[in-house]
């Protein structure tokens, strides 16, 4: 029997719906860099999927960085905001994919371990805004990916079952996160970091290709 096609699209953003990764990885080792520490492509694709929060706070356990937790944080985050907004881009097949979502009615969230105001500012600016229901930004539960609680908050938001549901992911970190939330998940798969999880429904290069799937028309 076919399965029938989600009423919710529940998206990561960066890596996902935002090719936002080489933004990111420029601004932690800018980071790491202003403290005189040497970064590693290995260990930021480790922390990938985290809430910033706690990647800064691993940062500073790590490299032994003496200034406090806040003030990390906040330059972190400044580094951030410089360059996100003019350099973060859709992901290939993302306004694709978010057409046919909101084509078929499909509630759109946006779950994310960035800040709320990131995520919308991204929209906003890409001009995505209207296709989408809610953000669940890092602030917006208690516990971060990896742990069930953003894609709950966002089951709540949607009055949604995790059948009812559709996760799309590009890390292992997020892809737990999803998993235990009970939503079905896909991943991106990214060849630099060879993202395989255990329980994945499937994997995808592009986000369009999630469109049959949204039509019932199977795919994917």
């Amino acid at each position: 029997m076919a399965q029938p096609p989600p009423r919710g699209l529940f998206l990561d953003l960066d890596g996902t719906l935002a090719d936002s990764m080489p933004v990111l990885e420029r601004v932690y080792f800018r980071f790491l860099e202003g403290r005189g520490r040497a970064g590693s492509q290995r260990q930021f694709n480790e922390l990938a999927g985290l809430p910033l929060m706690e990647t800064v706070a691993r940062l500073k356990k790590l490299y032994k960085l003496p200034e406090p937790l806040a003030e990390l944080l906040a330059n972190y985050y400044e580094l951030v905001d410089k360059v996100y907004q003019s350099a973060a881009q859709p992901a290939p097949g993302a306004q694709e994919l978010l057409t046919a979502a909101q084509a078929r009615g499909v509630a759109v969230v946006v779950v994310t371990s960035a800040r709320g105001v990131v995520a919308r500012g991204f929209l906003h600016n890409q001009g995505l805004w209207h296709q989408v229901r809610a953000v669940v930004g890092a602030e917006a539960t208690a516990r971060g990916k990896p742990h069930p609680d953003p894609y709950q908050k966002a089951l709540e938001v949607t009055g949604l079952k995790p059948p009812e549901a559709l996760a799309v992911e590009d890390t292992a970190i997020g892809a737990a996160s999803a998993l235990a939330a009970g939503i079905p998940t896909y991943l991106i798969a990214d060849p630099a970091r060879a993202v395989r999880v255990e329980g994945a429904a499937g994997y995808i290069r592009r986000l369009d290709e999630l469109v049959p799937l949204l039509q019932g028309t199977g795919g994917a």
